[in-house]
């Protein structure tokens, strides 16, 4: 909870309040691991009535230093030991995730998505710690007409290429040919972003029977251009479901491709290389090729009979299951429960999409399977009537947000990410 105000000793001075020179004195740290703690709540802050300078409670202070004590012998040897310049747990103001799913800069991920959040206010919150008075709308990118030209390559291309590849062309040829701001440009990567974005959104048309790639020519949301590229009617259920979608799955700490991000930012790449780079790497169970894998099974198994033996056999051979028991949720992931509470209520009495959230429920019944966001986003996709690969592709184009997000705070961080290895091979030979 942030002061408005000083507090004052009985002397009549502000004892307990310290400047930002003395705290980062104390704790030994660079200020953006002084705001990070102010953001997550560890130290509390105040204005100054002098010159409104920021102003921190010294006994939050003494115990963030008094912790880190009690943990740095602990840590240090080990982090030392594998990474030059970056620890092996990183330091993030960004997410938390606990048993009930991510938290945005202490804003839980499906609170917003309940609230009726959209996908704009969770990306303002990620990339600027704070949700927007108002509901943003984005200003259509710039798409140059170079870029027609690679858009028809890529629609070639398309029937033959995962969601997750298809995003990634259509970065790449967005980056190529649009003009780009200057290193030093306030705002410069936030603008870019969201830019990057609204272009990435036309690209869900990639995914239809004729591929087709139409970049936004004036501003609409994010959900809205998803909803007319993939072809199907934006109405506010459909919009509401596809905020929803994109609200709770637009970050989940340090992922591997959310690590790779940061790695890219941190050896000086830009924000769109950033994206590019995790693109590449959102093929995990529990992300882009999970949601393919879940969505391939749902629809080839022909019968649920078959589809709960399929589960089951990969389970008596310890092999993982698309769709279900994320490591991070033992005891369920509620982001998977609440995607199939929309899916559910959007399939209605449809015989073309009922089945698929049947099946998955029956899978959690007899096989006590958990279903997670993966499933979740599979069924809501299908309820929604979205073209094939649609999960894969909704769930890494949320994850820009938090991409973008990381890489800014890994390039203030001014720390460049570096692993050590330790060399198992032969010995090298003695000179």
């Amino acid at each position: 909870m942030l002061h408005n105000a000083p507090v004052k000793t009985a002397n009549g001075k502000n004892d307990a309040l310290i400047s930002s020179r003395d705290a980062l004195a104390m704790l030994g740290v660079k200020p953006q691991t002084l705001y990070a703690y102010v953001s997550r709540g560890l130290i509390r802050v105040a204005p100054s009535s002098a010159d409104g300078a920021r102003m921190y409670f010294r006994r939050d202070v003494e115990a963030v230093t008094a912790k880190g004590r009690s943990t740095r012998a602990a840590t240090s040897a080990a982090e030392r030991s594998l990474s030059w310049g970056g620890a092996t747990v990183m330091h993030t103001a960004i997410t938390f995730v606990g048993p009930g799913g991510p938290v945005y800069r202490g804003q839980p991920a499906l609170d917003l998505a309940r609230a009726g959040r959209t996908f704009e206010e969770c990306a303002e919150l990620l990339w600027n710690g704070a949700l927007p008075k108002e509901v943003p709308m984005w200003s259509a990118p710039a798409v140059p007409q170079a870029f027609t030209s690679y858009a028809r390559v890529i629609c070639d291309v398309a029937p033959n290429n995962t969601s997750r590849h298809l995003l990634a062309l259509v970065a790449n040829a967005y980056i190529a040919t649009v003009e780009r701001d200057g290193p030093g440009e306030p705002g410069r990567h936030e603008r870019e972003a969201r830019q990057l974005i609204q272009v990435l959104a036309s690209a869900f048309g990639l995914l239809r029977p004729k591929p087709r790639l139409v970049p936004p020519a004036a501003p609409d949301s994010i959900a809205t251009l998803v909803a007319k590229s993939s072809g199907i009617t934006a109405s506010s259920p459909v919009i509401a479901a596809l905020n929803a979608c994109l609200v709770i799955t637009a970050d989940h700490e340090l992922t591997p491709s959310t690590f790779v991000a940061r790695i890219a930012a941190s050896a000086g790449a830009d924000s769109m290389s950033c994206i590019t780079s995790a693109l590449a790497s959102f093929e995990g169970q529990q992300n882009g090729l999970g949601c393919d894998e879940c969505e391939q099974a749902l629809l080839g198994a022909g019968s649920r009979k078959a589809y709960l033996a399929t589960i089951a056999r990969s389970l008596a051979e310890r092999r993982p299951v698309a769709g279900y028991n994320h490591f991070v949720y033992p005891n369920g992931d509620p982001r998977g429960e609440y995607l199939l509470e929309i899916a559910s209520a959007l399939a209605g009495n449809r015989a073309d999409t009922a089945w698929m959230v049947a099946w998955i429920a029956t899978a959690r019944e007899q096989l006590g399977v958990r279903p997670t966001v993966v499933a979740g986003l599979v069924a809501v996709c299908a309820a929604l009537g979205m073209p094939r690969r649609s999960a894969g592709a909704l769930m890494a184009l949320s994850r820009t947000a938090g991409w973008l997000a990381h890489s800014a705070e890994q390039r203030l961080s001014g720390v460049s990410v570096r692993p050590r290895a330790r060399y198992i091979g032969v010995s090298a030979p003695e000179r």
